[in-house]
């Protein structure tokens, strides 16, 4: 167990067989309108093979393009911004060419976006600081917007803010100079996880317009620095969130005003047949919030060994609920916690990370223990 690592429990590091070097996708948005509009490019997450494709156009014309999102089959869109509205796009990832999905949304204005492992996009929208549900397939909303809270109060994203979704259904964002959260996708609670207080390469503080999480490996957090030179930089949760330089101004040749990152998360094996299946995989537990227990539930795609753990917030771990032993079969299984941590202690309210770990593979779940 390493010390003074701040939410551990965000380390999923998936090690599919065969992975390749995923890629995390950009666009860099001008500060000025008289500037060239939105660019698209990409990088591999080991920071080699930048490639620009080019402005993102519909029907020829260029646009400003915010909330990248790319869904686990490839689908790449985001969100045309003009005035105060929103209007969902398929990126042609190759050609940077964006066909439009469905009627604009009014009064919106989309500046974070990621795709759950469900394939629903959800989305951050500025004009009212919600957290919406939108289908990719017609660009409709499909429930009602759910106001973003910090400790029960009310939370202003701003405009430089961004959104990531993790293989395990873990929702991070971004916002202000630079904090990162965790997202309740049904609530649209936050809660503070970092802060990075030290200047950027430029001299001044970092401002994550973009932000994406690692496909390969979920410890690693990119961010897109729209504050003077516009930077891309690594953090590496399993290193108590050190900061590594990936590029330094990319497209130097004009000054961002915004920007955004998204990225695919994988951590897959093939199944019977050749068909694609999670080789470990947290399910929802129930109920959650809890009080005074809840069951964890999840799935072996084989036989191995497991180990479930629960951390708080601080990454300090509270309670070991399976120690890995003799293996369980591959299929759904259930694990109950009844709040308390080793010693019997009836632990605060608040959330908590459940780890777990099988035959060399990881993945997590948030769960928040009521009072």
């Amino acid at each position: 167990m390493r010390d003074n690592i701040l939410f551990l429990l965000i380390v999923l590091v998936l090690l599919a067989a065969g992975a390749t070097n995923a890629e995390v996708w950009g666009v860099k948005t001008p500060a000025s309108t008289t500037e060239p509009p939105s660019v698209l490019f990409r990088f591999a997450e080991d920071g080699s093979d930048l490639a620009i494709v080019g402005p993102v156009t519909v029907a020829g014309d260029s646009v400003v393009v915010d909330g990248l999102g790319i869904r686990e089959d490839g689908l790449l869109c985001g969100f045309v911004l003009v005035m105060a509205t929103s209007q969902l796009v398929i990126i042609d990832p190759a050609t940077a060419v964006a066909t439009p999905v469905g009627e604009p949304l009014a009064f919106r204005r989309i500046r974070g976006a990621a795709f759950t492992t469900a394939g629903v996009l959800m989305a951050i929208d500025v004009e009212f600081d919600a957290l919406l549900s939108i289908d990719p397939a017609t660009g409709l909303e499909t429930a009602p917007a759910v106001p973003l809270t910090l400790d029960g109060q009310p939370f202003v994203p701003g405009s430089s803010c961004d959104l990531a979704i993790d293989q395990a259904g873990l929702a991070m964002v971004t916002a202000g100079e630079l904090d990162v959260y965790t997202l309740d996708l049904t609530t649209g609670a936050l809660t503070l996880l970092y802060v990075d207080s030290l200047p950027g390469e430029d001299g001044s503080l970092v401002s994550g317009a973009g932000f994406a999480i690692g496909e390969t490996d979920d410890a690693s957090l990119y961010l897109f620095d729209v504050n003077r030179d516009d930077d891309i930089y690594s953090y590496h949760i399993d290193e108590n969130y050190a900061r590594q330089l990936v590029y330094a101004d990319i497209l130097a040749e004009f000054n961002a005003g915004r920007g955004d990152l998204a990225s695919r998360a994988t951590g897959q094996v093939s199944g019977v047949g050749g068909a694609v299946v999670a080789a470990v995989r947290m399910l929802p537990n129930s109920p959650n919030p809890f009080n005074p227990r809840t069951t964890l539930n999840f799935e072996l795609a084989r036989p191995g060994t497991v180990d479930l753990r629960v951390y708080d917030v601080a990454g300090r771990l509270v309670r070991v609920l399976r120690d890995a032993g003799a293996a369980l079969p591959a299929g759904r299984h259930q694990v109950d916690w009844d709040g308390a941590d080793d010693g019997g202690r009836r632990l605060p309210s608040g959330v908590y990370v459940a780890r777990l770990v099988a035959s060399g593979e990881s993945t997590a779940r948030t769960v928040t223990l009521v009072e």
